[in-house]
């Protein structure tokens, strides 16, 4: 546990917020750790060097928006969303999370049904597919196609039942292309019109949830201007007065880290909001006390068992197959064996495999192998 954890954080409400389904987790660049050369970094820090590659300029140094400020140099040379939005793409397929990345951690809390994320990428979807084997909505605000309409009543009920996940990527996704809020300037004009949206449509789901639940900030790192818009645009809290009493802010971020400006004044705001403010340096910090207490204090239910299957078995259609071949590379480098199954079984084959999942975005079946069972039949 940090040296640097607020002694008076208040873990309690959280943690009974969190066993009611009461906490929405909202994730920045923070908690998208990967591995290079044996030494850990932020994905997006290396996201941020790769583009300055590109165009033939030094990385930036600054540590809050780097990203932001790196993609800002690119479209100012090319004016063109769609090629910097193509060159991440190509970044990022090349790339995975380590299983000790704080993605996983999270995604094990099944409590947590519904996720805000300001990454681009679709690691935190995978992640709790992978981890939960459950359905999954995957959504984007976007300037140009505002989704707010397609969060219907029948998805917030199976939210709440926890029979389904939503992750609302709030800047866009890198298969949008052309609308992901990159810049500085891109986020901020994201952020006022959501807040407008919010507040012209008071009676949407999103918003009646944003309401009735707590949001735990996670890894975002803004500047102090940025994130004391952002954390109040998001919360719906108001300007002046935080008169609302129906939720509690957490705050688990390294956003007081940064306090360059002589006007610095997010403790004061968080204070003046009531805010439970967790101090780490790291956001990853932060998921690894909350794991840790969830699995020692609430019942074991809202933990997912296993973060994936020790061993895979992979069937397919001939359509299918390069899919197939691509996922069993994916499965192997991650240590987990793979049978890739090269003929078709038909009802009635014996093979040594349980626990049935099909995936109906990549169209295939895979399997945890535990041994001696018999295949009744499958739809593909």
């Amino acid at each position: 546990m940090s040296n640097n954890i607020e002694a008076n954080f208040n873990w309690d409400e959280l943690l009974e917020r969190i066993e009611l389904k009461k906490v929405i987790p909202v994730i920045g660049h923070g908690l998208y750790w990967i591995e290079k050369e044996e030494k850990e970094l932020l994905l997006y820090d290396y996201l941020a060097d790769k583009v300055a590659e590109n165009i033939g300029i030094p990385p930036l140094s600054e540590v809050n928006q780097k990203f932001s400020k790196t993609t800002l140099e690119f479209l100012k040379r090319y004016k063109n969303y769609l090629k910097l939005s193509k060159l991440l793409s190509a970044v990022v397929k090349e790339e995975k999370l380590p299983a000790s990345n704080p993605l996983w951690k999270l995604a094990r809390i099944k409590a947590f049904r519904f996720f805000i994320n300001t990454a681009y990428d679709d690691f935190l979807v995978n992640t709790i597919r992978a981890v939960r084997g459950s359905f999954i909505e995957a959504l984007s605000y976007t300037l140009r196609e505002k989704k707010l309409n397609k969060l219907d009543e029948d998805l917030f009920e199976k939210l709440e039942e926890s029979k389904a996940t939503l992750v609302y990527n709030l800047y866009g996704d890198l298969k949008s292309r052309i609308d992901c809020a990159f810049t500085e300037k891109d986020i901020l004009e994201t952020i006022v019109e959501f807040h407008k949206d919010m507040e012209t449509n008071p009676d949407n789901n999103l918003f009646q949830e944003l309401k009735s639940s707590s949001l735990l900030f996670m890894g975002c790192g803004y500047d102090d201007w940025l994130a004391r818009f952002f954390i109040r645009t998001v919360a719906n809290a108001p300007y002046r007065s935080p008169k609302d009493p129906y939720k509690s802010l957490f705050i688990a971020d390294d956003l007081l880290a940064n306090q360059k400006d002589p006007f610095h004044d997010l403790p004061r705001f968080l204070k003046y909001y009531e805010s439970e403010i967790f101090y780490s340096s790291q956001g990853k910090d932060f998921v690894d006390t909350l794991f840790e207490k969830v699995e020692q204090e609430l019942p074991k239910e809202i933990i997912a068992e296993t973060d994936f299957p020790a061993f895979a078995f992979i069937s397919f259609h001939g359509a299918n197959r390069s899919a197939a071949v691509r996922l069993a590379a994916s499965l192997r480098e991650d240590g987990i064996d793979v049978w890739l199954d090269e003929k078709k079984f038909e009802p009635g084959d014996e093979v040594d495999g349980t626990d049935w999942i099909y995936n109906k975005f990549t169209g295939l079946f895979y399997v945890t192998v535990k041994g001696g069972d018999r295949v009744d039949g499958y739809e593909e």
